[in-house]
């Protein structure tokens, strides 16, 4: 179920759902400015509370949904844009070798399906809050945070330094996949 979220009104697992995959947990967030996030975590089970979290924000590429973003096994009739991504996989790979962390994923998505797009229409004054809104349901635990995107996702990484000026300490990697522009 989606939540209208502020920075602080979301919480894990209390508000979170199970995902389409066994062992994970999603929570939707519609942010201001027509944003929307999709947080997938591992279930309470699988998540370890003495463990940091590694938030990966991950920016989607222009002309991609967050569903296409996370992949699926294509069948008749699918979009292309399924099975070009995969980063569902991939955070499910991350999860088994990254076992000193709890891999996070929070998949950034804007109804102009264009970060650079976004930008020119909004700004980059109110990024910073999109990334806080997510960081604030994860403050119990130790945090690392992990900027990455494709295709036009990288201009919300490029919005984000210029609005924050200095990178957070908390911000362990930055990421361009074909997406420095």
């Amino acid at each position: 179920f989606p939540v209208d979220a502020e920075p602080g009104s979301a919480a894990w697992p209390e508000q979170f759902v199970p995902g389409d995959y066994p062992g994970e947990l999603v929570l939707e967030l519609h942010l201001p400015n027509a944003v929307r996030v999709v947080i997938n975590t591992a279930a309470p089970g699988q998540f370890s509370t003495d463990k940091p979290v590694r938030l990966i924000f991950y920016a989607l590429p222009n002309g991609n949904t967050i569903e296409q973003t996370v992949g699926k096994r294509l069948a008749a009739g699918d979009d292309w844009h399924f099975d070009i991504q995969h980063i569902g996989a991939q955070t499910r790979f991350l999860r088994q070798v990254l076992t000193n962390h709890n891999v996070v994923v929070a998949y950034l998505e804007n109804s102009l399906k264009s970060w650079p797009a976004w930008r020119r229409e909004h700004g980059d004054d109110s990024i910073p809050q999109l990334f806080d809104t997510v960081q604030a349901i994860f403050a119990r635990w130790p945090l690392e945070v992990v900027l990455t995107g494709h295709s036009g996702g990288g201009s919300l990484t490029f919005g984000y330094i210029n609005e924050v000026g200095r990178v957070p300490a908390n911000v362990v990697r930055i990421a361009f996949l074909d997406s420095n522009y």
